[in-house]
């Protein structure tokens, strides 16, 4: 069989290196799930298989409970800085001083917005909604950094920027990439504790790809 043609590299603006589609393989994030792959999980090693199932429950658990806590910080923040922003544009139009509540108004939305935009260039990977790139990321592609702990604090940081400024966006796509680097890290940090209690071959399995 003739060797498959190396692929060209192109680099993509805020990704990094990135091949082409015809050279990358999905990530194996999924069992085999048949009646046959069932059936000889049961026969073969049952106790290996449902400790393995308790291990993924609880670390789906402890990984939605953390992404549920840093969401309601993040809603938290924005609450706050709008209402902050709010209570002083209502002291402007209470004093009737409504071109200067309105220039305040333009000057905090646009320093926020340049804010953001300055934490993205420093992290280029922490731009866009964050969906595009986990689905990408489960189907082979591996863009530069996607998976780093600072691309998770400046997404959330872009996050409460940009809807601190009133901008029409939302945290929700962020919130998935954001889920998905939690997912990550919690896992990492588990396997890590294991392996010093000499156990980590209880997380192994799990760690697919990650």
């Amino acid at each position: 069989m003739a060797k498959k043609k190396e692929i060209t590299m192109f680099t993509a603006p805020a990704c990094g290196p990135v091949r082409s589609a015809g050279d990358v393989e999905s990530k194996d994030y999924e069992e085999i799930n048949s009646k046959q792959a069932r059936h000889d999980a049961i026969v073969y090693d049952k106790w290996k298989t449902r400790t393995k199932a308790l291990y993924r429950w609880l670390m789906c658990f402890l990984i939605g409970v953390v992404t549920a806590m840093v969401y309601r910080g993040i809603n938290g923040a924005t609450e706050h800085l709008g209402d902050a922003k709010y209570d002083l544009l209502e002291s402007y139009i209470e004093n009737g001083q409504l071109a200067a509540g309105y220039f305040v108004n333009l000057a905090i939305a646009m320093a926020l917005v340049l804010f953001g935009i300055t934490i993205v260039l420093m992290e280029p990977a922490a731009a866009g909604s964050g969906i595009p790139e986990v689905i990408g990321y489960l189907n082979g592609a591996a863009p530069a950094r996607l998976m780093s702990w600072t691309t998770m604090v400046g997404k959330i940081i872009g996050v409460i920027c940009a809807v601190g400024a009133g901008l029409a966006v939302g945290p929700e796509g962020p919130t998935i990439h954001i889920g998905a680097l939690l997912g990550v890290g919690i896992l990492n940090f588990c396997l890590w504790i294991m392996n010093l209690l000499g156990h980590g071959h209880f997380l192994a399995s799990l760690r697919n790809d990650v």
